[in-house]
């Protein structure tokens, strides 16, 4: 946890994505770039987790998940 990147194990994918939602990580804010991250103690907000989606991108295209 806490390190950005992509890893291929037979046909599973692993992305971690831990430093991207909680970027200073062990801490997490509750809010984020003017969003609320939580929902609940398990769920990211949909506008959280929707703005991340331009960065999530750009870690499964650099990882050659997506092309």
């Amino acid at each position: 946890a806490g390190e950005r990147g992509a890893s291929i194990a037979g046909d599973t994918i692993s992305v971690d994505l831990d430093s991207v939602v909680c970027p200073r990580l062990p801490i997490c804010d509750p809010l984020q770039r003017d969003y609320p991250v939580w929902g609940d103690a398990d769920h990211l907000t949909a506008t959280y987790a929707a703005s991340l989606a331009p960065i999530v991108e750009r870690l499964l295209v650099d990882s050659g998940i997506l092309s």
